[in-house]
């Protein structure tokens, strides 16, 4: 009758784990960094290892000692040089992505379309092409045709370099009985450097999609360029001429840099409160497997103190979530079998509180992308992250080497943009449908144990799918003591 009462006990805290399922630790609202990892250590390590090595009874009495607290140092790179846009697409237009293409490709044509917000005029480049491809015009201009489908016509690809390097700090203390805190931080330097040549040498640089759009109709005229795009009277000469060949005076105008970024700063600051228990399943029981069932569950926040992103440095990045502050919560189940393996499943929520951004670049007509002309003050509520992780792990399958593997996905829900002065010229709900992202990760680690008191990790964490994020590998190194 116990048993059976402790087995219905253990299934009943299954049930509310995979009810309440959240991940372990927070995920993240930056779109190059989705899931930041902190050390390589076996994420649900908890200070538990010697108690559930002991509950196996793979050490006795003399060797055990209560685990304290523990300290991670972990050094690390991260790279991307190509992504997927914010529809999932690696190509369009039959060209490739650039990670300067995620939010759009730059649209130039798109730059004279739409009301002038109040107050604003178009600066003299801008104003000089409207009159040259759309003469006689009265008002705000809306002629759709101009604006190529496959963003090659008027558009601009950007091709960058994305690197980060920098060190992070995981820290953990058990406060009493099954329960301890955990203590996460970060500092990186990041860069984002146009790419100026490809690797055969050729020149890149903000690369001129027009003459590859499949939409250009020849003429009687011996010039190529004399082509017009479909049915409209705007010809390939005049939207490199008053467009593409004036890109750096128009992004000067309008207040743009297009620098390349390279910025040093505290990424974000995690405190998060965890439980967990073991709960022996099958021990004594003839015929079955012995195993430890162990729920947990945490709950946790994060401030960002980083930089914040100015959108109108053309290639900056967020450090953190943006100085958007965070709280989520979890919990998951691994079933840690007594000699083979442990694996369990874990999904995740995090909430983002909402700030207020001045003078963020807005569009001010729905065909606007990548570049938008002005600027205002505005509202920014993030949507809210969930993520599903599930984990395998060997300890000490050769000597003192153990590993884990553990499958991720991230799902960031559209965030919502309000203006703080209203303005109907201004078009927020362009910009939030772009703001959604989702990713699919893979980490795959190795440590190995000194002593029960030291460790050392390495972590790859590889990109298996995204959608409006980028293609990044991180490579890190853990130094780890527990006391």
């Amino acid at each position: 009758m116990i048993r059976n009462h402790r087995m219905v006990s253990i299934a009943l805290i299954i049930l509310v784990c995979s009810l309440h399922n959240m991940t372990h630790t927070l995920s993240s609202l930056s779109k190059n960094d989705p899931y930041p990892m902190f050390t390589a250590m076996d994420p649900h390590e908890f200070l538990y290892t010697q108690d559930t090595l002991k509950l196996k009874g793979l050490i006795d009495e003399k060797d055990y000692f209560k685990e304290h607290a523990s300290f991670t140092i972990s050094p690390f790179g991260q790279n991307a040089d190509r992504g997927r846009d914010f529809c999932g697409d690696k190509y369009v237009g039959g060209k490739i992505v650039e990670l300067g293409d995620i939010m759009g490709r730059w649209g130039m044509i798109a730059l004279l379309f739409g009301e002038l917000p109040e107050g604003k005029i178009l600066p003299p480049t801008l104003q000089e092409a409207r009159d040259e491809l759309f003469p006689g015009v009265v008002g705000p201009i809306d002629d759709v045709r101009a604006i190529d489908p496959e963003q090659l016509f008027g558009y601009f690809s950007i091709p960058l370099k994305y690197r980060k390097r920098g060190v992070r700090f995981d820290m953990n203390a058990s406060i009493a009985n099954d329960f301890g805190i955990n203590i996460q931080l970060g500092v990186s330097d990041i860069s984002q450097c146009l790419v100026l040549t490809d690797s055969g040498g050729n020149v890149k640089g903000f690369e001129d999609l027009s003459e590859c759009s499949n939409n250009l109709s020849g003429d009687s005229s011996t010039d190529p360029s004399d082509r017009l795009f479909n049915c409209t009277d705007i010809s390939l000469k005049q939207v490199q001429q008053f467009l593409m060949h004036e890109v750096k005076n128009i992004t000067e105008e309008l207040g743009i840099n297009k620098c390349d970024f390279d910025e040093i700063s505290i990424e974000e600051i995690r405190f998060q409160l965890y439980w967990r228990h073991a709960y022996k399943v099958n021990y004594g029981v003839a015929g079955w497997p012995e195993l430890l069932a162990i729920p947990y569950f945490i709950v946790g926040g994060s401030v960002s103190p980083g930089k914040e992103q100015d959108s109108s440095v053309a290639f900056a990045l967020p450090f953190g979530n943006n100085e958007h502050n965070a709280v989520g919560f979890t919990s998951g189940i691994n079933f840690d079998f007594t000699e083979t393996i442990e694996f369990g499943g874990e999904i995740g929520f995090t909430h983002f509180f909402k700030r207020n951004v001045k003078n963020l670049r807005m569009p001010n007509h729905e065909c606007q992308s990548g570049i938008f002309p002005f600027t205002t003050n505005a509202e920014v509520s993030p949507g809210y992250n969930w993520h599903f992780a599930a984990k395998l792990a060997a300890y000490h399958i050769i000597d003192k080497l153990s590993f884990w593997f553990q499958y991720i996905m991230v799902d960031h829900q559209a965030d919502k943009i309000c203006i703080k002065s209203p303005d109907s010229a201004f078009k927020p709900e362009t910009l939030a449908k772009k703001t959604k992202f989702s990713a699919k990760l893979a980490n795959c680690a190795f440590t190995y144990d000194f002593s029960p008191h030291i460790a050392v990790g390495f972590l790859w964490q590889a990109p298996l799918s995204q959608r409006g994020t980028y293609r990044s590998t991180t490579l890190l190194f853990s130094v780890n003591g527990v006391f």
